[in-house]
């Protein structure tokens, strides 16, 4: 055991330490401002939608969205869902949108008749 601790630079590893502590710190500080303050400021929309009970879930669509109904076990747990629904949609319509404009951007060959002489 004594051979161990022979190759082990002692000023070395206590500042090694010293670092990792520090950043721990700072990345832990960082964090909490990171979860006090969103990254994207989000804005609120008001979405109307339809429900009713069904037994025990709360069944619904969104108004703009009738053929993507869902449900919950509570009302809180249903508009969760809707919410889930809005933004599967808008992911899809950026998506869309994203495929047209690429679609807009091919260049489609330019298609000429030419003629040449054969000698048979």
């Amino acid at each position: 055991m004594e051979n161990f601790y022979q190759g082990i630079d002692i000023a070395g590893s206590m500042n090694y330490f010293i670092y990792i502590l520090i950043n721990s710190v700072i990345r832990r500080l960082y964090m909490k401002q990171a979860l006090l303050e969103p990254a994207v400021k989000t804005k609120e929309l008001e979405l109307q939608y339809t429900y009713w009970r069904d037994g025990k879930f709360f069944v619904g669509f969104l108004n703009d969205y009738p053929e993507d109904p869902t449900q919950g076990l509570s009302l809180a747990e249903l508009e969760e869902a809707l919410a889930e629904v809005y933004e599967i949609r808008l992911e899809e319509k950026k998506h869309l949108e994203e495929i047209a404009r690429n679609e807009k951007k091919r260049i489609e060959p330019i298609r000429k008749i030419g003629r040449i002489k054969v000698l048979i």
